[in-house]
């Protein structure tokens, strides 16, 4: 468990075989640390302020895995930092996207919502190490 409510392996976890294999292959001592610093900092206080499941479509990729996704080249993904995470009741997104932007230091939130501006996931990065967080945070239609 990195948090009471965050397993590393719900962080790791891809839906195709082969990705979460190369991801629980790749992962090393520090990007398990800026997982759990994220789950520290931001998703385990949303998840208890919000008292619902919040389910990770992704969080720690592998090279391969995040290619294979079609993730930008330097993501924050690759590095522990950045999960993207849903709840059954999509409408509280909003709620939990308005939370943490006004609650919680990170360096990107967004708010992905689908053509029908129904919102989909939210994707959260917390760099820990970092002295100066960029508090960039958008909506985005996908």
């Amino acid at each position: 468990m990195l948090t009471p409510n965050f397993t590393l392996l719900e962080l790791l976890r891809s839906d195709s075989t082969d990705r979460t294999a190369s991801n629980f292959k790749c992962i090393t001592s520090r990007e398990v640390l800026n997982l759990e610093v994220l789950c520290n900092n931001i998703l385990e206080p949303a998840r208890k302020r919000f008292n619902v499941p919040f389910y990770v479509n992704s969080g720690y990729r592998s090279p391969y895995s995040n290619k294979q996704v079609g993730g930008v080249a330097n993501s924050l993904h690759t590095k522990g930092c950045a999960v993207d995470f849903t709840v059954s009741d999509k409408a509280m997104l909003y709620d939990i996207f308005n939370y943490i932007k006004d609650n919680h230091t990170f360096d990107e939130l967004i708010l992905y919502k689908d053509r029908n501006y129904k919102p989909r996931f939210i994707h959260v990065a917390y760099v820990a190490l970092s002295t100066e967080h960029r508090m960039m945070s958008k909506t985005v239609i996908r």
